[in-house]
């Protein structure tokens, strides 16, 4: 009868392969660390981008404010599988510096918060 170590080396080998993609799909859910990436716009249009490596199932609620204004809602949600992104348009803003304060409540009740600078030009 022939061993069968050579047979087992090929199970196990196919076996591990088929394996990677659970795996790797495990660790992808994960996501890492929740964080908000803020991007803001740098002309006489004034908007920031709001970035949550967050699926939108997993976000309770999201505000933000401008300057000492009063604390608004971030407004409509774009969502992929894995991420979840705002635009936030302020009203009017004045020419000058300002600064914008995000907050995220994850379902969990997790809280993120991050902020960003940016400047109004004169039209």
């Amino acid at each position: 009868m022939p061993p069968l170590r050579p047979l087992r080396r090929v199970l196990a080998f196919a076996l591990a392969i088929a394996l990677v993609p659970v795996t790797a799909g495990a660790v992808m859910a994960g996501y890492g660390k929740p964080t908000i990436a803020l991007r803001a716009s740098t002309s006489s249009v004034a908007y920031v981008d709001v970035l949550v490596n967050r699926n939108w199932k997993q976000i309770d609620s999201c505000s933000y404010v401008i300057d000492s204004d009063a604390p608004a809602g971030c407004g409509w949600l774009l969502a992929s599988e894995h991420t979840s992104r705002y635009t936030l348009v302020p009203n009017d803003p004045s020419v000058g510096d300002h600064t914008v304060i995000v907050t995220v409540v994850l379902t969990d009740n997790e809280e993120l918060s991050n902020s960003v600078s940016f400047t109004v030009a004169a039209p």
